[in-house]
């Protein structure tokens, strides 16, 4: 018998948007649906330190090559983690306290 679990690892970076802007900071959410008995822990680092090198302390707008909005940044975190994290389901990013936007493949 299979059991699975949604699994949630929370990121913190700071961030630039422009050149010229503020630094800003981001809580990252990657929501993964996993099995009991795959290697979850060594997925996590290896994206967390994707996003570390990729984004953290970088401008967003130079990295993203779109508009450094958190639906873009969503999106391109999931670009960039999926490979590293198979049972990826969705990418959550808060620009600001209470707010969420959420990135899922499937459209849900």
């Amino acid at each position: 018998m299979s059991h699975t679990a949604v699994r949630h690892l929370e990121i913190q970076l700071t961030a630039r948007r422009v050149s010229d802007g503020p630094e800003c900071d981001f809580a990252i959410v990657l929501e993964q649906t996993i099995a009991h008995s795959t290697g979850a822990d060594g997925q996590d680092r290896a994206a967390e330190k994707w996003i570390r090198r990729t984004l953290h302390g970088h401008v967003l707008d130079a990295v993203l090559g779109a508009r450094p909005s958190a639906e873009n940044l969503a999106v391109h975190i999931y670009g960039g983690c999926a490979d590293l994290v198979p049972a990826l389901t969705a990418v959550q990013v808060s620009p600001e306290a209470g707010s969420w936007v959420t990135y899922r493949p499937d459209g849900r």
